[in-house]
């Protein structure tokens, strides 16, 4: 009997992320072209973007790991990580991803296109909850050209003071009303750490990692990364220094700057797995 409910809530959970792929874009911005940011990746799912990513070798893009763990993360949401692991096990169905490459809207297929032939995750820490990071290694090797390009990663010990203008880029709302599908960057400010844990604790509930850097404005209502905006990356120096992570539901809102993964708090692990 008790096998039956746990079948019937895990099949509950599963229609309901199906459900829920996030396709939200930048906040604001401007359109550019992929030329100027080659490495910007669509990660869809049955065929719908769902996610932004970032090309790190001619095998592997980086991206958030709740852009794929749709299922997986609803019951990761309610702590049961036991639950967790043995379904994503079970049911998490990699073939409904494919990476597009090369393209300047969400809804083109680009110059190239691979399935995913394999995904890692980060350990999680006893104190931290597992980054919201992960690497998918493609099915096919990409060939780099004018529209698809790696780029290069920080060393661990890299430091960004606060007040760092940082680059965040993803296929385009403009605001809430504007369905824009256009490739975007926004330009934002890194924010203090402690302050940035302070009041999204305060105002959501959530406490900012060692794991994760906060960009955005305290002041004023500002661009952004927005809901599946997820996964892209967040840029200084041609450096990938970030991940899009989560932020608050009014995108771009004043006091709540926008959370990424902090890249360099991963870096060991992104060179145990790939190589380099």
């Amino acid at each position: 009997m008790m096998l039956l409910v746990f079948s019937l809530i895990l099949l509950s959970l599963a229609s309901l992320a199906d459900s829920q792929t996030h396709q939200g874009r930048i906040f604001g911005g401007e359109i550019v072209s992929i030329e100027s940011i080659p490495y910007q990746v669509s990660v869809r799912y049955k065929g719908k973007h769902n996610c932004g990513g970032s090309i790190i070798s001619v095998k592997h893009v980086v991206t958030a790991l709740h852009c794929w763990c749709v299922r997986a993360c609803v019951l990761m949401r309610i702590k049961v990580n036991l639950m967790y692991f043995a379904f994503f096990s079970l049911g998490f169905n990699i073939e409904h991803f494919l990476i597009h490459f090369g393209m300047n809207t969400r809804v083109e297929s680009g110059t190239d296109s691979s399935p995913v032939d394999e995904i890692f995750v980060p350990p999680r820490e006893s104190d931290v909850r597992t980054p919201d990071i992960g690497i998918l290694q493609l099915t096919k090797t990409l060939q780099f050209s004018s529209v698809i390009q790696s780029i290069k990663l920080p060393e661990a010990d890299l430091e960004i003071q606060d007040g760092t203008i940082l680059q965040v880029s993803g296929f385009g709302l403009t605001s809430f009303v504007d369905d824009d599908d256009n490739l975007r960057v926004a330009n934002i400010p890194k924010v203090n750490d402690d302050r940035c844990r302070s009041v999204h604790l305060q105002k959501i509930g959530k406490n900012i990692t060692t794991a994760e850097i906060c960009a955005g404005n305290f002041e004023v209502e500002t661009n952004n990364a927005c809901m599946g905006d997820s996964g892209g990356p967040l840029v200084m120096d041609n450096l990938l220094v970030g991940v899009v992570s989560r932020g608050s539901s009014a995108c771009g809102e004043a006091g709540l700057p926008a959370v990424y993964v902090r890249v360099t708090a991963v870096r060991d692990w992104i060179r145990d797995t790939v190589g380099f």
